[in-house]
């Protein structure tokens, strides 16, 4: 899980993630300018990304348009392991 933008550049260098967990309530970030930024790096362009936040504005699918997937910090940890594996499976 990543929520700043230095460590965004140092995990997608080091590990070469199939899913990145975005934590999209960290208030210095935009979120969708920085999903947008990582898929136009042309090895990261279909890299499975999962909003994570404790709310998501409106619940509405256009504000997670971006990202793969969405995660409700509230939510259980197998609900997130289920849908890892449906983006990772696809």
């Amino acid at each position: 899980i990543v929520d700043d933008p230095f460590m965004i550049g140092v995990q997608l260098g080091l590990i070469r993630p199939e899913v990145l967990i975005f934590d999209t309530s960290y208030t210095s970030l935009d979120s969708k300018q920085t999903c947008r930024k990582i898929r136009k790096i042309p090895e990261f362009a279909n890299l499975n990304i999962i909003a994570y936040s404790s709310i998501f504005e409106n619940n509405s699918p256009r504000s997670i348009a971006d990202f793969n997937g969405q995660f409700l910090k509230s939510d259980s940890m197998k609900n997130l392991l289920a849908l890892i594996d449906s983006l990772i499976v696809n």
